[in-house]
């Protein structure tokens, strides 16, 4: 059975229903990709230039101080960290997360820069 058919067949309150949830997960996809714009948000991934570096330590979503050690045939690249940047090991990143290894040219600044405007 094709969706216009199933569509076809809701009632009033199961489109209202399945329009209301379509907004709901359009509203949560958009918030992951280019954040959110209230004081609360984490901002998605847009939080990767949103999010000052003090912000990012605070709710520990930023590793500073790593070292490429090895890149592999694979693509798995191996990282160390300088161990006398962090008093305790917390962070919220979890084995397998998704990555985004950003050079750091001025230690000092809290705006991240592009990786054209870091090269130049």
């Amino acid at each position: 059975m094709a969706f216009a058919d199933l569509y076809g067949n809701l009632s009033v309150l199961e489109k209202q229903y399945f329009h209301g949830f379509l907004q709901f997960l359009y509203r949560e996809l958009q918030a992951a990709k280019v954040g959110a714009n209230d004081a609360a948000s984490t901002n998605g991934f847009a939080g990767l230039w949103r999010n000052t570096r003090s912000q990012k330590m605070d709710n520990f979503s930023v590793l500073l101080g790593l070292s490429i050690m090895d890149i592999s045939d694979d693509f798995t690249i191996s990282l160390q960290i300088d161990p006398d940047l962090y008093q305790t090991p917390v962070s919220s990143f979890r084995n397998g997360d998704m990555l985004i290894l950003y050079p750091i040219t001025q230690p000092d600044s809290e705006k991240l820069r592009s990786p054209r405007e870091a090269l130049s």
